[in-house]
């Protein structure tokens, strides 16, 4: 039997994180990819924007569990 090549796309949409406007939509083959483009696009924000989401980001691990993503080879953080 023949395998089949199956495409995964991962989707994110970054709104309502300010209170003000929304940051965008994110989309990629690569879930690790999509998560890190997220996290980017958030810390580039001015810092009274950014401070409530970091804060969450930082106090739950979340940097951690993309580290770890990257170590079961679930994509690349680049």
């Amino acid at each position: 039997m023949k395998q089949q090549n199956k495409l995964l796309l991962k989707q994110a949409f970054l709104y309502g994180i300010t209170g003000k406007d929304d940051i965008g939509i994110i989309g990629s083959t690569d879930i690790l990819a999509a998560d890190q483009a997220c996290v980017d696009l958030i810390y580039l924000l001015p810092a009274d924007q950014r401070r409530d989401i970091v804060e969450r980001i930082e106090s739950r691990l979340s940097l951690h569990q993309l580290e770890y993503m990257e170590t079961l080879g679930m994509g690349g953080r680049e």
